[in-house]
């Protein structure tokens, strides 16, 4: 069975050559609906978490001002990391990349949880 992730970054040469299929992922990033959050939480991560070149996994509420941040640490083991605030990013030196929360978010009408005034 394959999976489709929202967004997939591979740096492998054969991956380039291969114009359907990516077989060396560093870094899948799921936008999480309401019918597919439950998949992209439980089967896929499951799945994912079994390529050896995956290094990052974000899950991109499109709810709440929140991107859940897997990554595999040097001994193999996954830790994970929710950014939720406006000044949040997920730096990934892997790719050279930093993606801010600002960004992913700025064409939603959403403000961001621990960045609202307490009442």
């Amino acid at each position: 069975m394959y999976t489709y992730p929202d967004v997939m970054v591979t740096c492998h040469p054969n991956d380039s050559l291969d114009q359907v299929m990516m077989h060396h992922p560093v870094l899948l990033i799921e936008v999480l609906s309401p019918g597919t959050e439950s998949h992209d939480r439980v089967w896929k991560f499951s799945r994912y978490t079994q390529l050896s070149s995956l290094q990052h996994y974000l899950l991109v509420s499109v709810n709440n001002w929140l991107v859940e941040w897997y990554r595999r640490e040097p001994s193999g083991v996954w830790s994970y990391t929710p950014l939720a605030s406006q000044d949040d990013a997920a730096t990934i030196s892997e790719l050279g990349i930093v993606l801010p929360l600002a960004d992913i978010y700025t064409e939603l009408d959403m403000v961001p949880q621990l960045d609202k005034p307490r009442t």
